[in-house]
């Protein structure tokens, strides 16, 4: 139970960190509210950001393809040192 919680509190702060990051990195549009695990992102260049993202060796869920998400990618909230990873890819 403690593991858990504390497992817990790191992705709710992590989570955080991300929704008030991402809107500053160029190239995103629009960062939607969150209560879960992930955050969904709108970017009309999708495919850089994914690309900038896989070249740091992180993978992104596309979902630019979905007529309903034009421009739509999933980010899944990681670690502390994850997330440095990730913000520092996508700021490049």
């Amino acid at each position: 139970t403690a593991e858990l919680a504390r497992r817990r509190s790191l992705i709710l702060a992590q989570r955080q960190r991300l929704l008030a990051a991402l809107p500053r990195i160029p190239g995103v549009d629009r960062v939607w509210p969150s209560a879960a695990n992930f955050i969904l992102v709108e970017s009309r260049d999708a495919g850089a950001l994914i690309g900038r993202a896989r070249s740091a060796g992180i993978l992104l869920r596309d979902f630019s393809w979905d007529p309903l998400l034009p421009g739509g990618i999933r980010i899944t909230i990681g670690s502390t040192e994850e997330n440095d990873k990730l913000l520092d890819a996508l700021r490049k």
